[in-house]
Parts: C-alpha cells; sequence; structure tokens
C-alpha cells in the first residue's frame, strides 16, 4: 500500500467550465468566504488601488461611473488611462459624504445607528446523497432577518448544517468508490496503463481516503484525497459513512452512534425470523470435460455467502455475472490466483489451497451472482457446497429448482353436447424429474391454459332418471309399540336412448325437485319382548375347566329390536364347564402297579401319557400326577430348567 500524496497534477477538469444543463449533477461550492461589510472602512478607495496596482496609482477620475460598482484605478502621469481588475472595491469603503459602498452601490449612511444580522429560518432538506444505503443530507440558512447594516455585526454560527439519512430506492446501486477509480483511469497514477478498480484499505486510516487496485498488475494505491460525503467506510460494514475524511458510526436506522445493525437477511433492528439459509451440496459428474456448469444462482441481496469446492479433482469453480454474462473470475476456462475484489457493492475473497477453493462473501450483494463449474476434462464427481442468507421473501431459489410440465388435457366441462377442455400442467423437480405439489411452483409464472373444444353425444339422447331399490330405511318410530313411516331408498341412473341401458350416476345429475318420496307405515316393536336365546356352544376345554357360551336376543333374532324393549335383565352368555381330569388316570384304589420297575422309571410325566404304560404303572402314574399339583418342584422338573435356560 502507497500513499500518493500531490493531487493537483492531475486535477486539470477543474479547468472545465461546468455545462449548465447538468447543474443538478454537480455539488453546488460555495461563493467564496465572506467578506466583512465594514472592511472598507479601513481601507480607502486611493488605498485600494495602490494596493491593487502600486504606489503610483489612484483613483481614476476621468470619466463619471459608479465607484463602487467597479474599481477603477490610474497612474498620476496618465490620469486619462484608467485600468480595473473587474472587481468591485472592499464593501463599506467610503464614497462620499455619509456615503458608503454596500452591495456594489454607493449608498447613503447617514448617521443612523448598527444593524446587527440575524439568521433567516433553515431552508428544507436536501436530498440524501444516496439513493441506497446511509448518506449525507444538507439544508442552509442565510444572514438575512435582517442582514448586518450600518456597521452591524454579521451572524454568528454555521450557514450550512448537515445530518445523516437513508435512501431506500435499491433497486439500481451505484457504487461512488468504483466511480473515483474508474477516473483514475485518465491519470498518470503510475506508470504505463492500469485498468483501476475498488479496494478496501486495510488501515482504519485510510478508509475514507480514495484507494484503488489495479486489475492488471494488482498494486493496490491510496492516494491523499477524500473519498465523496456519505460514501460507506466499509464494504464489509456499509452503514459506517465518510464525512470530511472522518468514518462516522452510523447505524442501519441511519441515525448517528446508533447501535442498530442489520440481522442476517439485511433486516434493520431484526431478529433473523425473516431469514432463512439456503444451502446445498453440489454432487454431480460433469456432463462435458470442456464446458462451464451452473452450481448455484445467488440473488441480489444475499449475505453470508460461503462456497466451497473441495476434493482432489481438477475442477474449478468460477463466479459469473448471469445479466451481463461475464465471469469475474476464473473465466476464459483458466484458473486465476487467489485475490480480493470488490463486485456490486459486496467484497469477495477468492481462496485456493491444497485442491480447496472457496468463495466468501458478507455481502449484501447488490448484483446477481453465479457460480460455475469447469471440469477441466476431469470426468469425475465434482463436490460443491454452497451456503448464503437471504429474506424469506426471495424465492429465487424456488423459481429456479422447479418448473411446470405439460401432463394432459382436462375432462371434458361437459357430458352432453359441446363443452371445453384445457391444457394441465404440474409441477415438477427440474434436477429429478419427479412431480412434486403444485404448490412448489406457485412462486412462478401461471402455465399456459389454452382450451380446446370438446364434443360429447346430443342431451336429446341420455336422461337422468330416479330408480327406486327395493332397500327401505329405518322406521321413524322411537317408542316400544309405537306406529311411524319408513321411506324406500332411490338412485339416480343415467339412461342411454341409443343402446336402452341405464348407468349409475351422481345424485345431484338428477332432478331435485321431483325426487321420490315413497313410504308406508311401520311399527316399532311391543313393550316387554321376550329373551330368546340360542343353544349352548361346545365346552371350549376337551378336559378341565372351560366355557361355553351363547347367543342371546330381544325377542325375534330377525326383526334386530334394540335390547331396550325388553324390560327383564339379560340370561347370561356364558357359563363353565367342567370335563374329566387332564391326567388322564384314574383317581381310586384299584390303581396298582403291576411291575417293581415303575418305582425306579424315569420320566414318568412323559411316560404316563401312553395308556399302556398307564395300565401297568397305575399308582406310578397317579403320585406323579399329584406331584406335580404340589408347590414342590420336582428334581426333574429343576434339570429340565435348568437344561432350557442352557439353550436360550
Amino acid at each position: 500500500m502507497r500513499s500518493f500524496a500531490t493531487p493537483a497534477s492531475y486535477l486539470f477538469c477543474l479547468n472545465d467550465e461546468p455545462d449548465p444543463t447538468t447543474k443538478e449533477e454537480h455539488y453546488e461550492l460555495d461563493s467564496g468566504p465572506h467578506l466583512d461589510n465594514d472592511l472598507g472602512k479601513h481601507y480607502s478607495l486611493e488605498l485600494q488601488c495602490r494596493l491593487e496596482f502600486g504606489h503610483e496609482f489612484g483613483v481614476c477620475r476621468s470619466f463619471p461611473s459608479d465607484m463602487c460598482n467597479m474599481l477603477w484605478c490610474s497612474e498620476r502621469v496618465t490620469p486619462h488611462l484608467c485600468r480595473t481588475k473587474r472587481g468591485p472595491p472592499l464593501p463599506g469603503s467610503k464614497c462620499g459624504y455619509h456615503m458608503e459602498c454596500h452591495e456594489n452601490r454607493c449608498k447613503y449612511v447617514g448617521d443612523e445607528k448598527p444593524v446587527h444580522g440575524q439568521w433567516a429560518t433553515w431552508e428544507e432538506w436536501g436530498e440524501c446523497s444516496t439513493h441506497c444505503g446511509n448518506g449525507i443530507k444538507r439544508r442552509r440558512r442565510t444572514c438575512t432577518e435582517p442582514k448586518p447594516a450600518f456597521g452591524g455585526r454579521d451572524c454568528t454560527g454555521e450557514s450550512e448544517g448537515w445530518d445523516t439519512c437513508v435512501g431506500e430506492q435499491c433497486d439500481t446501486y451505484y457504487d461512488l468508490r468504483e466511480y473515483h477509480c474508474l477516473v483514475w483511469n485518465d491519470m498518470s497514477i503510475r506508470p504505463g496503463r492500469h485498468d483501476w478498480q475498488p479496494y478496501e484499505a486495510k488501515q482504519e486510516s485510510d478508509r475514507c481516503k480514495q484507494t484503488c487496485v489495479s486489475n492488471w498488475t494488482r498494486e493496490v494505491v491510496t492516494i491523499d484525497v477524500d473519498v465523496s460525503d456519505g460514501v460507506p467506510c466499509s464494504y464489509d460494514q456499509p452503514t459506517d459513512i465518510c464525512y470530511l475524511g472522518k468514518c462516522l458510526k452510523v447505524g442501519c436506522d441511519g441515525v448517528r452512534n446508533s447501535t442498530k445493525k442489520f440481522d442476517s437477511c439485511g433486516v434493520c433492528g431484526g431478529n433473523h425470523s425473516q431469514c432463512k439459509t439456503v444451502s446445498g451440496h453440489f454432487t454431480r459428474v460433469p456432463k462435458s470435460g470442456d464446458e462451464y456448469e451452473s452450481v448455484v444462482f445467488i440473488p441480489k441481496g444475499a449475505r453470508n455467502i460461503e462456497v466451497v469446492k473441495r476434493g482432489k479433482a481438477k475442477h474449478f469453480i468460477a463466479l459469473k455475472d448471469p445479466d451481463y454474462g461475464r465471469y469475474l473470475i476464473n473465466g476464459n476456462k483458466r484458473r486465476e490466483s487467489p485475490k480480493e475484489f470488490i463486485y456490486g457493492g459486496a467484497r469477495i475473497v477468492y481462496t485456493s489451497k491444497y485442491g480447496t477453493q472457496s468463495f466468501v462473501s458478507r455481502g449484501p450483494t447488490h448484483n446477481n451472482l453465479e457460480i460455475m463449474l469447469y471440469p477441466e476434462k476431469d470426468m469425475v464427481e465434482a463436490s460443491v457446497t454452497y451456503e448464503y442468507s437471504i429474506n424469506k421473501k426471495d424465492k429465487t431459489m424456488e423459481k429456479r429448482k422447479y418448473q411446470w410440465k405439460f401432463k394432459d388435457w382436462s375432462p371434458c366441462s361437459v357430458t352432453c353436447d359441446e363443452g371445453v377442455t384445457h391444457i394441465v400442467h404440474t409441477c415438477h423437480d427440474k434436477d429429478t424429474g419427479e412431480e412434486v405439489g403444485d404448490d412448489m411452483c406457485s412462486f412462478l409464472d401461471p402455465p399456459r391454459r389454452d382450451e380446446a373444444p370438446c364434443n360429447r353425444e346430443p342431451c336429446s339422447l341420455r336422461r337422468y332418471t330416479w330408480a327406486m331399490s327395493g332397500e327401505w330405511g329405518p322406521c321413524s318410530a322411537t317408542e316400544c309399540g309405537q306406529t311411524g313411516l319408513e321411506r324406500q331408498s332411490y338412485r339416480c341412473e343415467l339412461y342411454l336412448m341409443n343402446n336402452d341401458t341405464y348407468q349409475p350416476a351422481a345424485m345431484e345429475l338428477c332432478d331435485q325437485d321431483n325426487a321420490p318420496n315413497v313410504t308406508r307405515e311401520c311399527s316399532a316393536p311391543p313393550c316387554d319382548l321376550p329373551w330368546t336365546m340360542e343353544e349352548w356352544t361346545e365346552c371350549s376345554t376337551t378336559c378341565g375347566e372351560g366355557r361355553q357360551t351363547r347367543n342371546v336376543y330381544c325377542g325375534d333374532p330377525d326383526t334386530d329390536s334394540d335390547d331396550i324393549w325388553c324390560r327383564d335383565e339379560p340370561p347370561p352368555l356364558s357359563q363353565p364347564c367342567n370335563k374329566k381330569s387332564c391326567d388322564g388316570v384314574l383317581n381310586d384304589d384299584s390303581c396298582n402297579d403291576k411291575y417293581t420297575f415303575c418305582k425306579r422309571a424315569n420320566g414318568l410325566s412323559f411316560k404316563c401319557r401312553s395308556k399302556r404304560f398307564a395300565k401297568i404303572c397305575c399308582k406310578a402314574c397317579q403320585n406323579d400326577a399329584n406331584a406335580a399339583r404340589s408347590p414342590q418342584v420336582s428334581h426333574w422338573t429343576r434339570y429340565l430348567r435348568r437344561l432350557r435356560a442352557r439353550r436360550l
């Protein structure tokens, strides 16, 4: 970073007269230092001529003129040869008895008392210095109520006031720093030719100085010339602005020393509730090895942008302005060195190291950006992650991700005669081609709705009629023994005359005013109906204790009467049933063992299931059965449990 402290050599544009037709584009300068109204009292006209032309000069008296309008002087040796510098004498100069020069005229002042000047009211504020973001506004006042006269004092204080302001017309953005650098291209700032671009100074003391970087040599130069008032001190902190070469702390609300800040999506004083983070992972094998492919579109207004390409592939990412179709970096299928640059009011840092490349910017961007990928003939899968913050109202991502596709023609609007049919579109994901809900395309322009005529058979050949069914509705009687009405059911049918057939149709297609109303008298069941019981079912078990059930009806089962018509308690629906013991062994004294080995036999529980063995070893089986019903656990049972536990 170097400092350039002699700007006068290139300010030759000040020699040009401003174009009066573009007066509004130029800042109106003050008319110069204000002269004291009494200054001429201390310098006579003779003295002023000597000071202007020399000691031999005095006031010209060769021709009559208003000496207060223009000061004419002549030498004493040549009094008829008069000279002037086309300027009036000093205000307050004595031009006669009790007369002085004021407002380029010789006026009588007499012996009046001095009139001290007073400020008039402030004029209205002028326009903000910027249309977008924080800026400076100015206003003026004049010392005219009254003007100082007869030696009176001038007004004290400033004739011009200023304050900060906010421009909210951000549809178009104009970077004043970029304009400053553009002017450098016609100046000899450095030897050779350069394409100067805006750059953010690293030192805090230079933030409000003109700083530019050569797009060809990457040399950064700072000159000792202040940027215009209202220019942001920093691209990363655009709320702070420069004024008279100093950086002012300004909040996002345009108030000096305010602590209000933008949230992550640009809402002043917001809490991020109106923000959303758009992120994704681009993983795709390039379609072509020698063509750029789009990774992600970043809309203007995006903040906290971070795009990272990872992996050992030769691919590299590039940054493009999609509106103008030009590459900002890594264009022309050529990889550039890491650098930082300014574009669209945002500082963008490009890094590339060990196969990892990235674009990082705090934003906000005032131009649309597009991240591109150049495969460099390396046909392997790319890996690029991206993320940025944007207001929830922005639907750029949705608009670029989904699209309307033609699906079919709608059914004819009529069932007979002539109607219309129209195109039906459905919403699809561009990447996968899958159909999604139409609400995902609600942010897109509605698709074409072309219509075409459709013809059906003449309505005179078809008729909708009511048809009765054999079913009857419920009886309207609500109490037992009462009489009521029951209504016959009906349906709507389409009668086709050409083939004499009937088809079911929607109820609303038939004449609702002539709907059938067929009823008949009905009676509720008599009061105090008896319970009707069916036979008991078989026992639920073949041995041991079980249960058997039966069906119970109120009245006749065929009438399906409600249980409320039977006043008595309903009979039981189930009962226990007992059968013989499941042991298969008679429990009496005639049961004896026929052989002695019965007492020593193992596994009686299993062997006793055989009727033949149970008959031979009757007593042993009976004892074994009694032991099984006992709460004590036999040795054999414990053995089986341990064996089962090992298997588990």
